[in-house]
């Protein structure tokens, strides 16, 4: 991708993701993933519904009418994203890449953040870390991110322990962290299950899709893009390559840690929209 193009790809993700954080994810975000306190507004006439232990008694006697205090949510969440850009973020189908569709749902996720006063960061990383940026609510953390994310022409392998080491050594307070990932990576349970008890993790498997004529059958021969080892699959009606989905269920039920998995086939807006609601689902 040259760099006028790309600097277009991040222009239409930047619009997109605005437009979508305001209208679809904006309210389940902020149901979904609740501030960190509460802020002093105003005090008004107290109404039915009203909660009694919030009434401004000071106001109460002065004005011989009950008032109540109103608070307003103190945002300011920190949102990290760990952001896979290695060999085989590069596949993909339909014309779209898996980092293509890592870039949309990153570009989503820090837009709904940044729109309801949270601070956005971000981890690229391959088998080694590419760049990490602390949380900030600087909007130019959004183009920045993408362009780490598309720039990406790595032919390393998946090293999701090493990004967790990393996120583990600079971000002390608390945070909620996406890891966009397609998980072709090995011994990171470890480092996974002390980050779970520090930070909400939420991981978004984007999974490949292959997909093939029905009348097709028998076995075929792939070539991992990352270990360039041959792996060999069994054909047949609605085929998907899911080497790392078991895994990760598992893992993600064991430690406590939402999964959501993608492929490029799915509805990416749809899948974020749910998870989020059903978070707030199990708050209440």
């Amino acid at each position: 991708m040259n760099s006028e193009l790309k600097y277009s790809k991040i222009k239409q993700l930047e619009i997109k993701s605005t437009l979508i954080a305001q209208s679809q994810l904006a309210g389940a975000y902020k149901s979904a993933f609740k501030g960190v306190g509460l802020d002093y507004s105003q005090s008004r006439v107290f109404e039915e519904g009203d909660d009694y232990r919030r009434i401004d008694s000071r106001l109460t006697a002065r004005n011989h009418q009950i008032y109540t205090k109103t608070f307003d949510e103190e945002r300011l969440l920190n949102v990290i994203l760990l952001v896979d850009v290695s060999g085989s973020m590069q596949c993909g189908n339909a014309g779209s890449s898996n980092a293509e569709l890592s870039a949309e749902a990153a570009a989503i996720i820090a837009g709904a953040a940044h729109f309801n006063g949270d601070k956005v960061g971000f981890i690229t990383f391959d088998e080694s870390i590419i760049d990490a940026t602390p949380p900030s609510q600087r909007i130019d953390n959004i183009p920045k991110m993408l362009k780490h994310i598309l720039d990406a022409n790595s032919n390393g392998s998946t090293n999701i322990a090493v990004a967790l080491q990393k996120l583990l050594y600079i971000i002390q307070e608390r945070a909620i962290v996406f890891i966009l990932s397609d998980f072709q990576s090995q011994n990171f349970k470890k480092e996974l299950a002390v980050a779970s008890k520090k930070f909400d993790i939420i991981l978004l498997h984007l999974r490949e899709s292959i997909e093939v004529d029905s009348s097709m059958s028998g076995f075929v021969n792939f070539i991992d893009s990352e270990t360039k080892s041959r792996k060999v699959a069994h054909l047949g009606k609605n085929f998907e390559y899911r080497d790392a989905r078991g895994e990760l269920e598992m893992i993600s039920k064991e430690l406590n840690i939402d999964l959501v998995s993608f492929s490029t086939a799915d509805e990416l807006i749809a899948n974020l929209i749910n998870l989020m609601n059903e978070r707030t689902r199990r708050k209440v």
